[in-house]
């Protein structure tokens, strides 16, 4: 009880040390030495003793929760390892390699479409670019008679960036063209995987389906089974066990009738020999004597044979053919 309220109050030990303090303390002040009789506290070998047995059950106790910290810790592992397994027997990993492979070209493919984006952006700039250096272009050739050095300087300058507008309009086309067959590709990969996942999908499915009967089919006959077995071997048993045990009660308790009723009979007919004996002793005629000697004799055969027949009663009248 003490180890128990020290659990549960932890307080206590400091309690009960600083009262051995102050009673010490009081002690060699007063010297008084009625109250040891009266005052009861705990020595220091108790507490030491209490101490170390709360040390230990901590420790037992800490080392239980670790123990059971690492069990819970691996049981997501557990499962995962689990789930992989089912997965690579029922064929599911395929179809979780097929997502994957799906999702990282549609990430890919996402990304392509935005560079194509831009990129034909950048085509209409620079086909804009090149289209106002040639109206410039063509509009300093249609007053080339009356050119001036500044013209001249400014067609030069024009059409050396309209040549070179050119050039960058053609080789924007050529990687717009090449991002294209990119996406066209990357489009034609993702639709033939999401074909391939469904087609695999589906024979999953089928299989898991397939499963499914054999596990209820394999549960019905299980339950036939057991149902049959329960009912051909453990139900005749257990019926031969209660029948057999009805019978011995039944044949114990028959004996035990027949036992008080042949001792009943015996002390019947010794009372009624006693009283016809007490009769016959008070009668004094010798005829009177034979005939209450015949009756005495008739009476003891009646009843000799009422008794048999009530034995062989009991013998035919057993309570389990019933």
């Amino acid at each position: 009880m003490l180890v128990k309220s020290i659990i549960k109050q932890p307080n206590v030990i400091f309690i009960y040390t600083k009262r051995n303090m102050f009673l010490t303390k009081f002690k060699q002040k007063n010297g008084d030495d009625k109250d040891e009789k009266n005052t009861k506290f705990y020595p220091r070998s108790n507490l030491t003793k209490i101490s170390q047995n709360i040390y230990d059950i901590k420790n037992t106790y800490s080392t239980k929760i670790m123990f059971f910290k690492k069990k819970l810790e691996n049981i997501p592992v557990l499962l995962m390892d689990a789930n992989k397994s089912i997965n690579k027997v029922t064929g599911y990993d395929t179809i979780q390699s097929l997502k994957s492979g799906i999702k990282s070209i549609e990430i890919d493919l996402y990304q392509d479409r935005i560079s194509l984006e831009r990129e034909s952006k950048k085509l209409k700039a620079i086909n804009l670019q090149q289209n106002t250096t040639q109206n410039l272009i063509n509009d300093l050739l249609s007053r080339k008679s009356t050119w001036s050095p500044n013209d001249l300087k400014e067609f030069t300058e024009t059409y050396n960036e309209n040549q070179q507008n050119i050039q960058n309009l053609e080789n924007q086309k050529k990687k717009v063209e090449q991002l294209e067959k990119k996406v066209k590709i990357m489009e034609q990969d993702v639709h033939n995987l999401i074909l391939k996942r469904y087609h695999e999908e589906q024979i999953w499915s089928d299989k898991i389906r397939k499963l499914s009967t054999y596990g209820t089919l394999l549960l019905l006959v299980i339950n036939l089974l057991s149902f049959f077995a329960l009912h051909l071997l453990f139900e005749p048993r257990k019926r031969r066990k209660l029948v057999e045990a009805f019978e011995k009660e039944t044949v114990a308790y028959i004996a035990d009738i027949k036992r008080d009723q042949s001792e009943q009979m015996k002390i019947f007919e010794e009372q009624i020999s006693s009283k016809l004996d007490a009769l016959l002793a008070s009668k004094e005629d010798i005829n009177t004597k034979n005939n209450y000697s015949k009756l005495i004799s008739y009476v003891k055969m009646v009843f000799k044979n009422i008794h048999f027949q009530l034995i062989k009663f009991i013998e035919w009248f057993p309570v389990w053919k019933y």
